[in-house]
């Protein structure tokens, strides 16, 4: 009987001297973060991880000591084992939250910036097509019977201009929806479900500096897809509409355009250094309407194409020399549709004054 006793005493005794060693030691105040658990917290602040009993002992409001939560309280008492010193945190464990936390947020990894995203220029390949361009022939040409280069054939082959001869009601205005006939067929090459574009020839583009004629200002009508086929008549469906079409309106071959993504640009018109040197140089040579004063939004016509290297979404700063010596003023932005072998279709997307006809433009790298 005394033995029994005597353990119980020495167990008493152990008990109350631990109790009276944790409560003279140091308490830490410790937030519980994300991805912790008690056995990473043992090591970084008791230098052991097998001491996560010390910590969940100390801490009754540990229910189950493999669920602690972002956000919980800890009170670590710190008295390291002899010897030993704080050591430091090795990393935290990647187990799942068993529920979420709504009080602290859990850390979030800092945003990498990435590069933006590059917008459109314009909505559709739509509106780059009604906006036309410039071909490289005179206005006799195009409307010679006899001229039939544009739509792949040579020039003195006696080849007649591929065009609408015929409608299906004899309307004079033709729209989405309407079927019409032109003069290619099988013996052509021509088969179904080819797609044309009718056009209309509207004026010459001359040179607003050399006053040499370099083509003429064409305007997309629409698209026709062919139906059906005989020797040399083909019957179409117009699936897209511009503008009105009308017998006698010359076609040719479809050609896809890409729709250009806008290029990084830093700064505005005002602010472009400009200090021109190898950059390829150009000229406004006419506006989309014939309009005196163009502004943002503006369709216009440059003089330099694919020969010299222009893609579309390629920058092209509007510029104007007081005389030499003197910094050069910009005026403007213009961003390129479409590219032509000679000539481009561009937008003015910045115009700090009145843009006219004439002005030059140089490419900004």
């Amino acid at each position: 009987m005394c033995y029994v006793i005597l353990v119980l005493c020495v167990i008493e005794i152990n008990q109350s001297s631990f109790v009276s060693h944790a409560q003279q030691a140091p308490v830490q105040n410790y937030v519980v973060q994300y991805g912790d658990t008690l056995w990473d917290i043992a090591d970084t602040y008791l230098n052991n991880p097998y001491r996560w009993h010390d910590i969940h002992q100390n801490n009754p409001q540990i229910v189950n000591p493999n669920l602690i939560y972002p956000g919980d309280v800890l009170g670590i008492f710190l008295f390291p084992q002899q010897g030993q010193e704080r050591g430091k945190r090795i990393g935290l464990s990647d187990k799942a939250l068993a529920r979420p936390w709504y009080g602290v947020p859990a850390p979030q990894p800092e945003a990498i910036k990435g590069p933006k995203i590059p917008g459109l220029i314009v909505p559709s390949r739509d509106m780059i097509e009604a906006n036309g361009y410039i071909v490289p022939y005179t206005m006799k040409q195009l409307q010679s019977e006899q001229f039939a280069q544009i739509t792949g054939a040579q020039i003195g082959t006696g080849v007649a201009n591929a065009q609408i001869i015929h409608s299906e009601y004899g309307q004079p205005g033709l729209v989405y929806g309407d079927t019409v006939y032109f003069n290619r067929g099988l013996d052509d090459k021509v088969k179904e479900g080819d797609m044309f574009l009718a056009f209309r020839p509207l004026r010459e583009i001359t040179h607003p500096i050399t006053s040499e004629v370099i083509g003429t200002q064409i305007e997309i009508l629409g698209r026709l897809r062919v139906k059906a086929i005989e020797a040399s008549v083909a019957c179409a469906e117009i699936v897209k509409s511009y503008y009105y079409m009308e017998i006698g309106n010359p076609i040719m071959p479809l050609s896809e355009l890409s729709i250009p993504l806008a290029k990084p640009s830093i700064g505005n018109s005002r602010s472009y250094g400009l200090p021109v040197g190898n950059q390829l140089i150009g000229h406004i040579v006419a506006g989309r309407d014939d309009r005196v004063g163009l502004a943002y939004g503006d369709i216009v016509f440059l003089d330099v194409g694919v020969a010299q290297g222009v893609q579309p979404a390629d920058n092209f700063i509007i510029y104007r020399e007081v005389q030499d010596g003197f910094p050069k003023q910009a005026i403007g932005r213009v961003t390129v549709l479409s590219a032509r072998e000679q000539t481009s279709t561009a937008m003015v997307m910045e115009s700090v004054k009145p843009i006219e006809i004439g002005e030059k433009v140089v490419l900004l790298h």
